[in-house]
């Protein structure tokens, strides 16, 4: 339990209700305000960065964007910050529970947190602290970044306990997402510290290991990495001076790769289950398994919750809407964005991340190809009627069969034929998107 805190307290208009995650500076809590709303309480409680706090206030950013979470407050007694709350998983869980992420996914992730690198950059501002925790991937596979700006502040605390000749050993898991640069010069504000982030979350993704500079290529030879996605890794971990100048420059390289990729892949959301709890997985589109899984699930995606999951019904995402509301919020300050080339809505999206079917089988898919063939069937025996002049009553089928005429029971025949192999193998079938 928190020294500072605990499950029921009362902080400002909100509540704690319990706590989700243990991070390396502070806890963070989940909490309801009094008409019910879903906040994120972040307490800090590591005395450095308490006092660097509280001796240089915290001031909100003047920009927002909706997928990175918004500071809402900050409270005093305790100290902690008050976040707009976000639906979705840790990146680094997946990467824990999955161990290695398949090239393209990565690629895709990667993609999206430098779009959001590139906002904060074209606005004269950086991260600062960058590391899977601080990336959700959202139920409907949407990439959000939490904590800014307080990431501005860690890399200061770690860079004067770097000086001070403070053991760091606390913060070892951490470390190697900061540029050798932000702790032995004291470089803060400079977007490649940004970047060489990004470069060794990617990775992560496709080695599941975390490195430092220097030992980057030794493991991405030995987990036989794609030699394009290696060289975007080590470009973005390299010496500082080599390294990519801008977030644009990697995420056109990242684009390049995907667009010119052969492994056409998509991502999917198991339905909860006691022996799997896991929403990020990929199988090849043509794929008998990812068929089979499209035509028998319920639910098309879920709430991906710390590390509950719960189901709910698809929605449709409108990527025109996004793409306007996106590249609207990209002001070019510090550099020229060109809106054509962030390929917001390619391709590309929607080969790795098809929407699944949104109706289940059944009930919904069973009746209404089952009432289109009692449609067919009627229209069919009707024209038998007619084509043939037999009463209404001899073509009631299986009542009076024997009296039709041969062409009316053939056409009866196929139609019934028909149906009941359509009704069994549609299982089977992948559903149009």
């Amino acid at each position: 339990m928190s020294k500072f805190v605990h499950s029921g307290q009362q902080i400002g208009n909100v509540q704690l209700e319990h706590r989700i995650w243990d991070g390396s500076f502070s806890t963070t809590w989940r909490a309801k305000t009094k008409d019910g709303q879903t906040m994120i309480v972040q307490v800090i409680e590591n005395e450095r960065l308490r006092q660097e706090l509280q001796e240089h206030p915290l001031i909100r950013p003047n920009f927002s964007n909706r997928y990175m979470s918004r500071l809402i407050a900050i409270h005093d007694n305790p100290f902690c910050l008050i976040w707009q709350y976000l639906a979705g998983r840790r990146l680094s869980t997946y990467i824990q529970q999955l161990k290695v992420i398949k090239p393209n996914i990565a690629l895709y992730i990667t993609r999206r947190i430098l779009e959001l690198m590139q906002f904060l950059h074209s606005k004269g501002f950086v991260y600062g602290a960058l590391r899977p925790t601080r990336v959700l991937v959202s139920p409907d596979k949407k990439v959000l970044l939490t904590n800014y700006p307080i990431g501005q502040w860690e890399p200061k605390v770690l860079t004067k306990m770097y000086a001070q000749g403070d053991n760091l050993e606390q913060f070892a898991h951490i470390l190697p997402y900061f540029a050798p640069e932000v702790l032995e010069d004291g470089i803060l504000d400079d977007p490649r510290t940004d970047i060489y982030a990004v470069g060794t979350i990617l990775g992560e993704m496709v080695t599941g290991k975390r490195s430092v500079q220097g030992r980057w290529i030794e493991i991405l030879h030995r987990c036989q990495v794609d030699t394009n996605i290696m060289n975007i890794i080590l470009k973005a971990t390299t010496q500082f001076e080599e390294r990519y100048v801008h977030s644009k420059e990697m995420y056109d390289d990242v684009t390049q790769v995907l667009k010119s990729s052969d492994q056409v892949e998509k991502i999917y959301v198991p339905p909860p289950s006691s022996g799997m709890n896991l929403a990020l997985e990929a199988v090849p589109a043509d794929s008998e398994e990812y068929r089979v899984y499209q035509a028998g699930v319920f639910s098309a995606r879920q709430t991906i919750d710390a590390e509950v999951v719960v189901a709910e019904p698809a929605e449709e995402w409108d990527t025109g809407k996004r793409a306007h509301e996106l590249i609207g919020d990209l002001e070019p300050k510090t550099m020229r964005l060109e809106p054509n080339s962030l390929l917001l809505v390619s391709t590309i999206d929607k080969k790795i991340l098809d929407p699944l079917e949104n109706d289940p089988f059944w009930p919904t898919v069973f009746w209404k190809y089952f009432a289109v063939l009692v449609l067919v069937s009627l229209c069919i025996t009707a024209l038998a009627m007619l084509c043939t002049e037999v009463w209404p009553r001899d073509a009631i089928p299986f009542y009076a069969k024997i009296q039709w005429h041969p062409l009316a029971e053939f056409l009866a025949q196929i139609t019934l034929s028909t149906g009941v192999v359509l009704l069994i193998s549609w299982p089977f079938l992948a559903p149009q998107q």
